[in-house]
């Protein structure tokens, strides 16, 4: 008979004691995972293996004919077909918690399998919030110049002065003007003082075509229709879990039919 004062190396330490003067008593039958331990009980090990009567907690498939009295107590809470497979529990990168509704928070039925290592957030699932854009030019009012070659017609009224008399001449020609007061009438035409085109009209009318480079103010508002501001990010998947320690989960799968309390 193994000693009661000897624990297993594969106890989870939860081992019920029992007061007695100032000795302690160890009881075999809270031992997790040991020779006594009941079947469907659930240990964790630091061990690279699960000890004898147990299988790891990994959600193998078991058949049901061999294994009547751990189905008995399992049923297909956690996978199989029911109707010659059963699935242990499994607890690979998963942490165990009671079943039930908590207050505030969501039911989670026995067996049930929920949450995720890692999660990749969607625009819905963001809190609200803006962006800032920043655009230029902005629109609003500015002053604006624009410059070109123009032509433009001119009419105007000018009085037309006489020339010195060099060169002058009885023939009328292109660009002559009348000579000075007192000229004989011999020699009426002298050579311009200008070398502008002039076409006299009725009347002393003066008309011609004035161009150069022309610099006009321009003004106007601007603005912008629309802005559309891109989507930034890869979408990589983001890790919900806290800090973790992978060992061994082992189910009892010979042991003591537990009784109901």
């Amino acid at each position: 008979m193994k000693n009661k004062t000897q624990l297993s190396l594969f106890s989870t330490g939860t081992v019920a004691f029992l007061l007695t003067g100032f000795s302690l008593t160890w009881s075999p039958e809270a031992e997790a995972c040991g020779p006594e331990s009941y079947i469907g009980e659930v240990c964790l090990t630091a061990a690279n293996f699960c000890p004898e009567r147990t299988v790891e907690a990994n959600g193998a498939l078991m058949d049901i004919a061999r294994n009547t009295t751990l189905f008995s107590l399992l049923s297909c809470q956690y996978g199989g077909d029911c109707r010659t497979t059963f699935a242990l529990p499994d607890l690979r990168g998963r942490a165990p918690v009671h079943y039930g509704t908590p207050p505030g928070g969501a039911n989670r039925p026995w067996g049930m399998y929920y949450g995720y290592q890692s999660i990749v957030q969607s625009a819905s699932q963001l809190a609200e919030h803006s962006h800032t854009a920043v655009v230029g030019p902005s629109g609003g009012q500015s002053e604006v110049y624009a410059s070109g070659v123009v032509s433009l017609p001119v009419t105007a009224s000018a009085k037309i002065a006489t020339s010195v008399a060099v060169n002058a001449s009885n023939t009328p020609e292109d660009h002559a003007v009348l000579g000075p007061t007192g000229s004989p009438l011999a020699k009426a035409y002298s050579e311009p003082g200008t070398v502008a085109d002039l076409t006299i009209g009725s009347e002393g009318a003066v008309t011609g075509a004035a161009t150069g480079l022309v610099k006009l103010p321009v003004t106007g508002s601007g603005g912008i229709n629309a802005v559309v501001i891109k989507s930034t990010g890869d979408s990589a998947p983001m890790p919900v879990e806290g800090p973790r320690l992978a060992m061994h989960y082992c189910i009892v799968v010979d042991g003591i039919y537990p009784p109901r309390g």
